[in-house]
């Protein structure tokens, strides 16, 4: 026993020797003080995080051979290089070797100091983290020195004692502690170390700021995705599929290369969460060739290269296959490729619009906006380029920025082909129904902006919605510890009695009303003895809790009657605030399903029975942007029997006599919509207050080609097909008109066609 004491003895001294030549070697390292007492001259921690590049040492080991215990070896300790220049990060490119990282902490205040160190750099594959334990731990652990802490890309999500989509570590000193701390670092990936000291607080804060942003980010490239995905269901062109693979694609490269991937989509992958983010760019890269060519028709117009860009697709295609036997071997290759690629791709656009291709203006623009963010990103991976924000989020940048442009090139090519495709179908007269549905394209496409307003007023309501719940939750969940504690079980019950009244079918009032009302439930507070009677008063009228006051009287009297009150106002902002988001999401639900039945192109023709009325309202619905101001539309709807007809071409008819009505008006005056039945007739009359029709030109209206607009702005195609669309049902189409008054069209269709 006596003998196993004086080992004990002897290990410890041993230990001591180590740490002082340790310590004698590491004096000429930059010390980072965390004392938040000392003055600003100092370098410290006062702010809320300081960049610890300048306090490294770092040693290089190529052999992947050095460990823990070797580096406490003076001869070992002193290959360490110190005198790093302030910069945001250390990086050493693509290297096969791991970075031995020292950094000296030191907390000369009376209080244990509590602090995050955080490496800004998701794709490192391997992270460990050494810090000296305290003189009772070592005991207890037999007298090793150092706790060890290893993750990183290529480990589980789970390794990481911090669950953030970066690698953090929290860091504790005690009080007078000089400790030195250990980072090994090794990567397959470049190795870039962005690291950060944070103060706690500061940290959380700005870890949720973080991953809002990314939220947000995220949910704007989702919502392009679905928007795109319904126009592709009701347009039924393939470049809009096309573009929705394109822009998943892009997602998931973000998602991979910001760390989120691996945090929420695979958090238990080692290998495939390390190589997943090169995978997704061989994948997006192969998605956009193939875009690239569909939208520059690289086929037809550079056939010369056409092959290149095949073979090129089939290489990224397949390239995965070599990250997942190597990744190390053939990454920094793939970078280089990389930008090659990016550079012949930007030039083959730059030849499609020298030849005045009119898609390639907008590819060239998209491109060159994504490519200089890649570029930068590649860059700041071989070593060129520093940290900081362009090189660190440069690929979000340009990636959203390409999204929008691209969606523009999607809509001015598919604006382009109904053009050219009804130039040619005019020009060569085609059957009567195709030039039907030309015309119909042709409204459709003077409808893009109405119906583009129509949809992004929702979506900005449901985004000012989502920042207001946030805002009333965050002021809600601060105050709801407080108020439970101060409130009994009939409190409770009757404080969340007060918050269901807010949800409750509340009357529509004017501002007088409201004043009235709580004029009215501010005499009842005071003579009910409650103190601030107007203010609370106000309070409980935009709850809808004056009808029940007496059931609330006893919270009003309560000591923390403010808290109350306070909390039950965020409450009844959410709730109110998430209905405005159900508001308009079924605004653009129903925008979105006339847009679809609109465009639905019925090729077997085949009559079905439909009411009248529902082709009507649903045209009124994609123009209602357009009566919105300054229109007032009146319905004289009779109910009749549905009728056996062709509704699509119906729905063409429809919307040609509102628009031409519409545009007599000049949008502003009365627009009367009546249907009824007059014997075996279904009477539908589209009435206008505009200027009426000449009596020179009533007889050429219906002409084909026949056209009173200006030059590019109407066809005179619209009445020649609707009153071909009339005849097909064996129906009739007449007008009366009158100088100064306005103008009325009649369609007559029977009831006995088949």
């Amino acid at each position: 026993m006596k003998n196993n004491y004086q080992h004990r003895w002897i290990l410890f001294l041993f230990l001591c020797w180590l740490h002082l030549l340790s310590a004698k070697v590491c004096a000429e390292d930059k010390v980072l003080d965390l004392n938040p007492a000392l003055n600003k001259e100092t370098i410290t921690l006062n702010q809320t995080h300081v960049s610890l590049t300048e306090y490294f040492s770092v040693l290089e080991d190529p052999g992947l051979k050095l460990t823990l215990t070797d580096l406490q070896r003076p001869e070992i300790a002193s290959r360490f290089k110190g005198n790093i220049p302030p910069a945001s990060d250390l990086h050493y490119g693509f290297s096969d070797s791991a970075y031995w990282l020292r950094l000296r902490l030191k907390n000369s205040s009376e209080q244990p100091v509590a602090r995050m160190l955080e490496i800004h750099f998701p794709l490192l594959s391997f992270v460990q983290l050494h810090q000296p334990l305290s003189a009772e731990s070592a005991n207890s652990q037999g007298g090793s020195g150092y706790s060890s802490i290893s993750t990183g890309a290529a480990m589980p999500f789970a390794t990481r004692p911090h669950r953030n989509r970066q690698f953090v570590f929290p860091i504790e000193l005690a009080a007078h502690a000089d400790q030195i701390i250990y980072l090994r670092i090794e990567s397959a990936n470049s190795v870039i170390i962005p690291a950060r000291l944070w103060v706690p607080e500061a940290f959380h804060e700005y870890e949720r700021n973080d991953y809002m942003s990314e939220a947000t980010y995220f949910g704007i490239a989702l919502a392009l995705i679905l928007f795109n995905m319904l126009l592709f269901f009701a347009l039924r062109n393939v470049v809009y599929l096309l573009y929705v693979v394109l822009v998943g694609s892009a997602v998931m490269v973000l998602a991979t290369q910001t760390g989120l991937a691996h945090e929420f989509l695979w958090p238990g992958a080692s290998t495939w969460a390390n190589i997943s983010t090169f995978t997704s760019y061989s994948i997006a890269t192969t998605i956009f060739i193939f875009f690239m060519r569909l939208m520059l028709n690289t086929k037809e117009v550079l056939p010369e290269f056409d092959n290149l860009l095949k073979i090129a697709a089939v290489f990224y295609l397949f390239s995965p296959i070599l990250f997942a036997i190597s990744l190390s071997s053939f990454v920094k290759p793939a970078v280089i490729l990389n930008m090659m690629a990016m550079l012949t791709v930007l030039v083959f656009g730059l030849i499609c619009a020298y030849r005045r291709q009119r898609s390639a203006y907008f590819f060239v623009a998209a491109f060159f906006m994504l490519n200089a963010g890649v570029l930068a990103v590649c860059l700041r991976m071989l070593g060129f380029l520093h940290t900081n924000t362009y090189t660190t989020n440069g690929i979000h940048i340009g990636a959203a920025v390409q999204m929008v442009l691209l969606a523009f090139a999607v809509a001015d090519r598919f604006h382009m082909i109904r053009k050219e495709k009804a130039a040619a179908e005019i020009n060569t007269l085609l059957a009567q129904s195709q030039l039907a549905q030309a015309e119909k394209m042709a409204a459709l496409g003077q409808l893009i902006a109405s119906v583009s307003h129509e949809i992004n007023t929702p979506i900005g309501a449901v985004k000012s919605s989502g920042r207001t719940i946030s805002d009333a939750l965050n002021h809600a969940l601060m105050n709801m510890p407080k108020l439970f504690q101060s409130l009994d079980a009939d409190s409770v019950a009757r404080f969340l009695a007060l918050i269901q009244g807010a949800d409750a079918n509340r009357a529509m009032m004017s501002s007088r009303e409201e004043r009235a009302i709580t004029n009215q439930t501010a005499e009842r507070l005071k003579a009910a003895g409650i103190l601030n009677e107007r203010k609370k008063a106000g309070v409980l009228v935009q709850l809808n809790g004056q009808a029940k006051l007496d059931a609330y009287l006893p919270l009003l009297h309560h000591p923390e009657c403010e808290l109350i009150l306070d909390t039950a106002g965020s409450m009844a902002t959410i709730i109110n605030n998430t209905n405005n988001i159900n508001t308009a999401v079924e605004s653009v639900v129903k925008m979105i399903l006339a847009l679809k039945s609109f465009s639905r192109v019925d090729h077997q023709a085949t009559k079905i029975e439909a009411r009248l009325c529902d082709g009507i309202e649903m045209v009124l619905t994609i123009y209602q942007g357009q009566l919105k101001h300054g229109t007032e539309v009146v319905r004289e709807y009779e109910e009749i029997a549905p009728l056996l007809c062709l509704p699509d071409e119906l729905n063409q008819v429809w919307t040609n006599l509102i628009h031409n009505a519409l545009q007599a008006m000049n949008h502003e005056g009365t627009l009367t919509l009546g249907i009824r039945r007059v014997g075996e007739e279904a009477v539908v009359s589209v009435s206008d207050t505009g200027s009426g029709i000449p009596e020179e030109i009533r007889d050429k209206i219906f002409n084909v080609f026949f056209t009173t607009k200006p030059t590019g702005e109407g066809s005179g195609l619209g009445l020649d097909i609707v009153k071909k669309i009339v005849e097909k049902h064996q129906g009739r189409i007449d007008f009366k008109s009158e100088i100064g008054v306005g103008t009325t069209f009649f369609v007559y269709l029977p009831y006995a066609t088949r």
